[in-house]
């Protein structure tokens, strides 16, 4: 993570990726401290391991990917516009902008909401449901 810009008591940080996806965004300059090295060494163990993923298509939770909902909305894959806001929650300040070029990404979208669910972003982590962008930053595929 690099610190990009300070203006008072915040600072602009970026982290960008080896496949060109790029975060940044503003967070207060006392928030940004180097990790313990109990936080270094499970940091280093979460980097090398591949995530857990639960296949809730499986439970039958959610319909199987890449396929539009009929009615309710879609899930699947979608092209995040460039230097669109990532918001924690619908409507939110933007806590990152996505990359400078269109980021193929996983959404999910209920007919009709303002804002998209983002699912995965290449090269990003993203704690489900802390992750949104603006319906219009979205291109969804035609059905």
């Amino acid at each position: 993570m690099w610190i990009i810009d300070r203006q008072g008591d915040d600072a602009r940080v970026a982290i960008v990726f080896s496949d060109g996806a790029r975060v940044s965004g503003w967070v207060e300059l006392s928030s940004l401290r180097e990790p313990s090295a109990e936080e270094a060494e499970r940091i280093e163990r979460i980097v090398g391991m591949e995530p857990e993923r639960l296949d809730l298509n499986l439970a039958g939770a959610t319909p199987e990917p890449d396929t539009p909902m009929a009615i309710e909305g879609y899930v699947g894959p979608a092209s995040l516009r460039p230097s669109s806001a990532i918001m924690p929650a619908p409507g939110e300040a933007p806590w990152a902008r996505s990359a400078e070029a269109p980021l193929e990404v996983q959404v999910r979208w209920a007919r009709g909401d303002a804002h998209v669910e983002l699912l995965e972003i290449p090269g990003v982590w993203i704690p489900a449901g802390l992750a949104w962008a603006e319906r219009g930053d979205v291109a969804l595929p035609s059905p």
